[in-house]
């Protein structure tokens, strides 16, 4: 999984495969019972979506572009695009849900 930044971000977002991006901060304590659902997702996905963090300590621009008001959000990016964006703490089978439903 990666760790993506203001910096990194666009490599990421520009590529052809999607990319599923969980936006947090680590005194979010909902984003600590986020993050292991989200490595689950991402371990279950297999190869055809690529999951990446996001923390937002330091790194105002990419949300603020986005619109990230509440964390942990999840936005997945499709050719470029936001697709979906949801906010909380979700389970592994929601976030792949969200990744099945724009995918399709």
């Amino acid at each position: 999984m990666l760790a993506i930044s203001d910096k990194t971000f666009n490599k990421y977002v520009a590529d052809d495969m999607p990319l599923m991006v969980m936006f947090w901060a680590e005194f979010c304590g909902p984003c600590r019972l986020a993050k292991p659902e989200f490595e689950a997702a991402a371990s279950r996905a297999g190869n055809q979506i690529r999951f990446a963090t996001f923390n937002l300590d330091g790194n105002p621009d990419t949300p603020e572009k986005y619109g990230v008001r509440g964390i942990p959000e999840f936005i997945l990016f499709v050719g470029g695009v936001p697709t979906n964006p949801t906010v909380g703490a979700i389970t592994s089978e929601k976030i792949l849900e969200l990744v099945a439903d724009a995918l399709v």
